[in-house]
């Protein structure tokens, strides 16, 4: 989840009547949600980018997992940023770069994100750092000096958490 400003929540992960998962816009102060992105295609981890012009995000739209971005707030284009699956997109610090978990490899991949003539431009997603097969869930710091993930060493055993400094 992501916050938007301090009381509007980006949020993913609420199922629909069928069961699909869609993007919400949650007002902490009088819990209104606000639908987003709706669909079969199963949204996840939304997160808008420091400038404010773009929503980056999850979904199954090719039939697996790929990191998605789109104009913001009017979802009016969309690119596909991954190319053999991805997910948990983040922004840098000054939304030159989208890091993203690849769904190939155990890694993060970090592809450039230039918009200097109006139109984003996505270079070649690079290999950042290796992933284990237990580090589940990594999400970086809004800063991207840090790198958190769930260490599991065993299914069904709530795992130990780990914080990274230094990650790249």
């Amino acid at each position: 989840e992501h916050w938007f400003d301090d009381h509007t929540l980006l949020a993913s992960g609420f199922p629909d009547a069928a069961g699909n998962r869609e993007i919400y816009l949650i007002d902490v102060d009088t819990g209104e949600m606000t639908t987003v992105l709706s669909d079969d295609f199963h949204y996840s981890s939304p997160r808008i980018s420091p400038d404010g012009n773009w929503i980056a995000y999850s979904a199954l739209e090719s039939g697996r997992q790929e990191v998605y971005v789109r104009s913001w707030p009017d979802l009016a284009v969309k690119w596909q940023v991954s190319r053999d699956g991805g997910a948990v997109p983040s922004w840098s610090p000054d939304g030159s770069e989208l890091v993203f978990a690849s769904g190939a490899a155990l890694e993060l991949r970090t592809v450039d994100f230039d918009t200097s003539d109006g139109e984003p431009k996505f270079g070649i997603p690079v290999r950042t750092v290796a992933l284990s097969p237990e580090m589940q869930w990594p999400s970086l710091s809004p800063q991207h000096d840090r790198l958190y993930y769930a260490d599991v060493k065993e299914p069904g055993v709530l795992p130990p958490a780990r914080i990274v400094f230094g990650w790249q």
